[in-house]
């Protein structure tokens, strides 16, 4: 028979275990067309993608939507779209209907409950293309890749933070022109809902080896933030991958965001990492802190009121052998 003492102390690291598991957990919910972790939740409502934080008292919903792809002629050849370039053709991304598919790791059974290592939604569609008169030219394959990962990882060498981030692979198949001379811009909008007089938004840039990062942070509260982030080169997708640099621009005098990509142009596809990573402030004292530290908190608490338990069992169970 096991002794009382290590049953006790069996059960007191599976409450513990229990715990720490429901709070690294990713999943997905298909009818919500949601996946989340124990910190974030994203809503796939394409052409927009909503995340926001669990158990926020702000309750503050960030919003990524992608507008429209325009190809252009680059005529001054500065790389980036403006007044004397030409407009080719134009995609509008809420022109069409969207699938989603769920893709979830090998699940993790550790601790007896369903778990996984990341989840992964696939969000495809087909937009029209039409040319600058509104004449149909062809279609083009949009696909965004969403993911969620339950532990800090790089993607192609992107870093993404596990529980806090959602990654978005961007992909572009078939655009029906075949221009090596154009160029693709990927226009998209970031902003919180709702919106409030105060917000501040900051633009910085993080730096791993060659690759940079883009970041635009946009702060509503002191508790919380969130940041669109997006490589600074691309994949053209052929026999094989090739990186390629990419431009953009970021108009800071308007609310909601504006944001420009500018993708080359060749290959079957065109793939680009982005992501919305969401950032409990951590303050001195105040609920902010109680964020940071809730897990403690919540193991403590859960430990202190096992001990209990146990106690009250070993003296029930003592009294009782001596009863007899």
């Amino acid at each position: 028979m096991i002794p009382l003492s290590r049953a006790l102390l069996f059960f007191q690291l599976l409450v513990i275990a229990l715990i720490i598991s429901s709070t690294l957990c990713v999943g997905f919910d298909e009818g919500g067309n949601t996946i989340y972790s124990g910190e974030i939740i994203a809503t796939l409502n394409p052409p927009a993608f909503m995340v926001s934080l669990v158990n926020s008292s702000e309750n503050i919903t960030y919003v990524l939507r992608y507008v429209d792809i325009v190809e252009f002629m680059d005529m001054d050849m500065d790389g980036v779209f403006g007044g004397g370039d030409k407009v080719v053709a134009i995609g509008i991304l809420n022109s069409t209907s969207w699938n989603i598919t769920y893709e979830p790791t090998a699940p993790v059974t550790e601790t007896g409950q369903t778990d996984y290592y990341s989840v992964r939604a696939l969000v495809s569609g087909k937009i029209n293309v039409t040319n600058i008169n509104g004449s149909d030219i062809g279609t083009a394959d949009i696909i965004f890749a969403c993911s969620i990962f339950r532990d800090d990882v790089y993607v192609r060498g992107y870093p993404v933070r596990g529980q806090m981030e959602l990654k978005i692979d961007f992909n572009i198949y078939a655009w029906p022109t075949n221009n090596d001379d154009s160029l693709l811009m990927l226009r998209l909008k970031f902003y919180a809902l709702p919106v409030r007089e105060r917000v501040s938004v900051t633009y910085s840039k993080e730096q791993y080896g060659d690759l940079e990062i883009s970041i635009v942070t946009i702060t509503q509260s002191m508790d919380e933030s969130a940041e669109f982030r997006y490589s600074n080169y691309t994949f053209i997708q052929n026999d094989s991958l090739t990186r390629k640099p990419v431009g953009s621009i970021q108009k800071q005098d308007t609310y909601p965001i504006e944001i420009s990509i500018i993708y080359p142009h060749g290959g079957r596809g065109i793939s680009h990492d982005q992501s919305i990573r969401l950032n409990r402030i951590i303050q001195e004292g105040g609920k902010a802190n109680i964020a940071k530290y809730g897990l403690l908190i919540t193991m403590f608490i859960a430990i202190i009121v096992v001990t209990i338990v146990a106690v009250m069992v070993t003296r029930h169970l003592h009294r009782s052998g001596r009863e007899d």
